[in-house]
């Protein structure tokens, strides 16, 4: 299974060496597995014995306190590439009955994780637009630094 960090605040404080290896690999901001996990400890406690009840125990925790997805197959995500990256016009279409013509009373946003996404507003829907045909990432920051003011 792979992992992927929902919410930050963890406490930083914390001194259970599989608690912090966790957070540590959480912490690279990307998806990972539970061997990513295992191999981190290896490499920072040469010779701890880990027990793989408690970092499963971890891992169910954060997942409940909202603070880790786990799914069973990764999830690729597209870098923007200028020139090259676009999105399609059909989504733009989706977006916008939902932000412009009050299509939020009947149906939500959400992610590969299937959780409502709150922040998609004009604001997203400006820059989506902006990107309908591929374009460079200077053309697209020079209009949002000419037209939305945060």
């Amino acid at each position: 299974y792979y992992c992927s960090v929902v919410n930050t605040g963890i406490p930083s404080n914390m001194t259970d060496s599989i608690h912090i290896a966790i957070k540590e690999v959480m912490d690279r901001g990307d998806i990972f597995t539970v061997q990513d996990i295992v191999d981190h400890i290896h490499r920072k406690l040469p010779g701890y014995t880990i027990e793989m009840d408690r970092v499963y125990s971890r891992l169910l925790y954060l997942i409940i306190v909202d603070n880790l997805d786990m799914y069973a197959e990764p999830y690729e995500r597209v870098a923007f590439e200028d020139n090259k990256v676009y999105i399609p016009q059909r989504f733009i279409d989706f977006i916008s009955t939902i932000v412009e013509k009050e299509g939020s009373s009947y149906i939500g946003i959400g992610d590969m994780y299937n959780k409502v996404q709150q922040d998609i507003d004009n604001g997203f829907l400006f820059v989506i637009k902006q990107m309908v045909e591929p374009t460079t990432r200077e053309k697209i920051l020079a209009i949002m630094d000419d037209n939305i003011t945060v």
